[in-house]
């Protein structure tokens, strides 16, 4: 990103090579949620559905009982829906191809070496990003 502080420093002829292109990503990783989305809305009842099924607690932010990865299946949490990993991975594919960077970004943290387990989505990313052509940056 040129800014002024670039400019009062260096010619623009200077500064373009030096640019760099990159695509960024925001994912919503609370597509699917119990929060945030009408009860009665498709996307609080599969929500709701994965729940019931990974967390047997009452409380369904309580981790209690649950181990390693799934803690990760807790009401706070949510999850990116499967029209946008469609999209995702058609984008990356098309950024790979191009040989171009991606920065994805999300508020719950995608990769499960990034944080604890009760941070994470509902499920891992079934993507172009599993197969190795992002990396991740802490």
């Amino acid at each position: 990103m040129i800014g002024n502080h670039c400019l009062y420093n260096l010619p623009r002829c200077k500064l373009l090579p030096l640019r760099l292109f990159l695509i960024f990503i925001v994912l919503d990783g609370y597509d699917i949620s119990a929060i945030g989305w009408p009860h009665d809305h498709p996307h609080t009842i599969e929500a709701v559905k994965i729940l019931n099924e990974k967390n047997p607690n009452l409380d369904k932010n309580s981790p209690n009982g649950l181990v390693d990865l799934e803690r990760r299946f807790l009401k706070f949490n949510g999850g990116v829906g499967k029209e946008q990993l469609e999209w995702l991975d058609k984008t990356l594919q098309d950024a790979t191809k191009s040989n171009q960077k991606v920065v994805v970004c999300c508020h719950i943290p995608l990769d499960p070496g990034a944080t604890s387990e009760v941070s994470l989505k509902f499920s891992p990313l079934k993507t172009s990003i599993a197969a190795g052509n992002i990396k991740n940056r802490h």
